[in-house]
């Protein structure tokens, strides 16, 4: 009898186990479903202008100016610098 007890408890646990997984699986089945397909989903996507080009790389060197300026005055207070990270590179013109 203590074996079936065994059994039982495992096959409990494996339950639990499943359960979790079927919710995990829910979780990302919604997710998809929630993806428009067809023409609105196709992924292409409207040219951006030079304008707004320019305007999203002069945000970007101004957030790595703004870090360098902060990491430099960290260093003047004795503090460790905080590593600067530039997260895009410069396009070719």
């Amino acid at each position: 009898m203590k074996n079936l007890q065994t059994v039982v408890d495992q096959l409990k646990g494996e339950r639990v186990g499943l359960l979790v997984q079927v919710k995990k699986i829910d979780a990302a089945l919604s997710a998809l479903g929630s993806v428009s397909v067809g023409t609105h989903g196709s992924g292409t996507r409207k040219p951006m202008s030079p304008e707004a080009k320019a305007r999203i790389r002069a945000g970007i060197l101004k957030a790595i100016a703004a870090k360098k300026k902060a990491a430099k005055k960290s260093t003047k207070s004795g503090k460790k610098p905080a590593p600067v990270q530039t997260g895009a590179s410069q396009p070719a013109a």
